[in-house]
């Protein structure tokens, strides 16, 4: 979690580890703050080092074995269960691109496949050896390249919530200061 937003904006922290709906992961939910996000201009910048400390913070600690899968992406977007089985498995060269279904407002509102891979995943050994020749940037960024998963293999719920939820959502991420100039009609 960060104390900001990518927009750039305070945040109250959410503090999962304590939330009492997610009891049953004790134990298991390992969660980081990220209080230095870069003070830039940009709010991709605040993005790719939150990202980034998903590894560096976060799965780094925990120090797994380098063939531990490690999935980065927005909160919600995930992977189907059993493709993640599939690939706990599989030999494959990270990372590895999913792209999804996308569902609005509720699971009967169908908007089709997300229009880009969202969810990738990585080894902790390529990690490792990305933070070690000093790219890790390249988490943040999601330009490590990759193979896209033939299919959709996953659910990309965006818009969930109430008007206020997603009003929230709307000016804390990074592509609020790209809209603001829009015209809602």
């Amino acid at each position: 979690e960060a104390t900001r937003t990518f927009a750039g904006q305070p945040r109250q922290l959410l503090h999962p580890n304590r939330d009492p709906r997610l009891v049953e992961f004790a134990g298991r939910l390992h969660c980081t703050v990220v209080d230095d996000l870069p003070d830039e201009t940009d709010p991709w910048t605040r993005e790719w080092h939150q990202r980034e400390a998903i590894w560096t913070r976060g799965a780094a600690t925990l120090h797994p074995a380098d063939d531990t899968l490690v999935i980065i992406s927005d909160v919600d977007e995930v992977p189907f269960p059993e493709v993640v089985e599939r690939l706990a498995w599989s030999d494959f060269e990270p990372p590895l691109l999913i792209r999804a279904h996308w569902f609005n407002f509720n699971w009967d509102c169908y908007l089709g496949p997300w229009d880009h891979a969202s969810i990738r995943v990585y080894t902790a050994g390529f990690l490792k050896n990305l933070v070690s020749a000093g790219q890790g940037i390249k988490i943040g960024q999601g330009s490590c390249g990759g193979t896209e998963l033939r299919g959709l293999n996953g659910w990309h719920a965006s818009w969930f919530g109430t008007n206020d939820d997603i009003l929230d959502k709307l000016a804390s991420y990074c592509h609020a200061l790209e809209h603001s100039n829009r015209q809602i009609v």
